[in-house]
């Protein structure tokens, strides 16, 4: 890993308790992220909205394939969260350790402790690989909602950015108002994909949202048939939209 990668895991244990030998070993896997992840410094105010971060509890709920280029790599995502955090607002935080292949040994060669804050009732949001190319890997949060009959989803896209894993979209890519009760002409429902075209003028592959459904231009109005595509550029930190 890259010289900055190392310096944000100069708290961690020693290296001999980060890695093992022979196959992949997803329970052992998880065991070192675990002990990896006690070393994060979390802060009351930046990542807890005020809530004391004491007595922390930490979960692994994803662990994903993350290769990159040929390099065997997994990404194993954690929840910490304060105790007694179950309302509908409180998010856990999501960290990560990403386990890299060399020399017969997997070694947890990067830890970040927060990647997002996402999720309800203290629990983590969906997550799962989305490849932007094959040297570019990502993971998809994916945030379902549902308010005075409104249902929405939010994609959250997480990828490696100058040595680091960062959020670089949020889309909404799932609405409907199907348990609202209103008429059955006013009831709508749309749904999006995200895929990734090459591109010549960016560092990263172009981000394409296709939508296709029924929608309502304004609340009370009849729902009409709806397509829309929106292309996303990287730019700098994250995707913007594109004029």
């Amino acid at each position: 890993m890259s010289v900055a990668l190392s310096a944000l895991c100069a708290c961690a244990p020693a290296q001999s308790a980060r890695s093992f030998n022979g196959d992949w070993n997803e329970a052992r896997a998880r065991e070192i992220a675990l002990d990896v992840s006690r070393s994060w410094q979390l802060s009351d105010a930046k990542d807890f909205h005020g809530t004391p971060a004491v007595d922390l509890q930490r979960t692994v709920y994803s662990v994903l394939p993350f290769d990159r280029a040929g390099e065997s790599r997994w990404l194993v995502l954690l929840a910490v969260v304060p105790p007694n955090q179950n309302c509908r607002a409180c998010a856990p935080v999501t960290g990560g350790v990403i386990f890299n292949h060399k020399d017969g040994a997997w070694n947890a060669g990067y830890d970040q402790s927060h990647i997002v804050s996402i999720g309800a009732n203290g629990q983590p949001p969906r997550a799962r690989v989305q490849s932007l190319s094959p040297a570019q890997p990502a993971v998809a949060f994916e945030m379902a909602s549902m308010a005075q009959g409104l249902a929405a989803t939010t994609l959250t896209l997480v990828t490696e950015v100058q040595g680091q894993l960062r959020e670089v979209l949020s889309v909404e890519t799932a609405e409907s108002n199907e348990a609202a009760g209103l008429r059955d002409d006013q009831t709508y429902k749309w749904q999006a994909n995200v895929e990734a075209s090459p591109s010549s003028k960016a560092e990263f592959p172009d981000l394409v949202v296709k939508s296709a459904g029924t929608k309502v231009a304004e609340e009370g109005q009849k729902a009409r048939p709806y397509t829309s595509t929106w292309i996303y550029r990287f730019s700098g930190a994250s995707y913007r939209l594109m004029p």
